[in-house]
């Protein structure tokens, strides 16, 4: 947190324009796109839009989260979105105690338990090492199979795992394969909807949005132990969580991919074109008569801030 800078949009909503030059200039020289900048160039505030942001009214903020319904298309999204983060919540979670359970000698497939009393703690300590694996794999294919791609994949793959992990229980090796297999695939899904779900709103209600799609998820996560800690059999809870994951992956190919597009920063969400629009580019900031190789670069700031000298 001490080496991130501030958001160069806030920084101008605070009137401090400079400073907000200053952090774009740091963004461009890491990401090596300083020649994409006009050669000459400032940041502006706009006293209006700054009171306007900076300092909403009481009643604004009670209608905050109110904003991802603003509109059939945004609402529509916001169903699918919230869909994902409950399962997701679910599944991951659920994954975790399902897999103590499974390694619990002392229960049988039926859910009873019986007199011995063993747990594989080194199995259980292996799965969730998995979790590297699938976090690590996911820095190579975000982009190259895209956001939903990549969520709806690793869905399959944790759905058929855990099915497995309920249902065949041959041998500790086999459990553990499967137990692997599963919290890697879930992991991978967890850092793709965190990169994901933001992508998928418009900026005035992006950090709305995913808030309460977090909420969402902590909601699935507190049925969790009323699921897998019930007298449901193992491979019962198994099939459950597998199709949670299918139903998941569903609403994940229903919504658009956004790898590749640039963020949206309007201020209304179109219903006859629900895709992101590339609105928050430098150029529509600089003059119609300004040459527009030089503004290739993509920022999230508010109108008219951008003033070419």
């Amino acid at each position: 947190g001490i080496w991130l800078p501030e958001s160069p949009r806030w920084l101008l909503l605070q009137n401090r324009p400079e400073e907000a030059k200053q952090v774009i200039m740091r963004m461009a020289r890491i990401n090596k796109t300083e020649p994409n900048l006009p050669q000459t160039w400032d940041l502006e505030c706009i006293s209006s839009s700054v009171q306007s942001e900076s300092k909403p009214s009481f009643q604004d903020k009670l209608k905050k989260p109110l904003e991802v319904f603003s509109t059939r298309a945004l609402s529509i999204r916001t169903l699918l979105v919230w869909t994902v983060w409950f399962m997701f919540g679910i599944c991951y979670y659920g994954l975790i105690l399902l897999i103590s359970r499974v390694y619990d000698i002392g229960e049988t497939d039926d859910g009873q338990s019986s007199s011995k009393c063993s747990f594989h703690s080194l199995s259980v300590v292996f799965a969730s090492s998995a979790e590297v694996v699938g976090l690590t794999v996911i820095v190579f294919t975000i982009d190259s199979l895209g956001r939903r791609g990549s969520q709806a994949g690793f869905l399959l793959i944790a759905a058929l795992a855990i099915f497995f992990l309920g249902v065949i229980r041959s041998s500790v090796t086999m459990t553990t394969i499967f137990a692997v297999t599963a919290r890697g695939a879930m992991m991978a899904t967890s850092s793709t909807t965190w990169v994901a779900i933001p992508e998928l709103y418009p900026t005035q209600v992006r950090t709305t949005g995913n808030a309460l799609a977090s909420v969402i998820n902590k909601g699935g996560a507190f049925l969790v132990p009323y699921v897998v800690e019930s007298s449901i059999s193992i491979p019962n809870v198994g099939l459950l969580f597998a199709i949670l994951n299918i139903v998941s992956c569903g609403a994940v190919i229903l919504l658009p991919e956004t790898s590749g597009k640039s963020l949206d920063d309007n201020t209304s969400f179109d219903d006859h074109n629900d895709d992101l629009k590339s609105t928050s580019r430098v150029s529509s900031f600089l003059p119609e008569d300004h040459d527009e190789e030089s503004s290739e670069t993509s920022l999230l700031l508010p109108r008219n801030s951008l003033k070419v000298r």
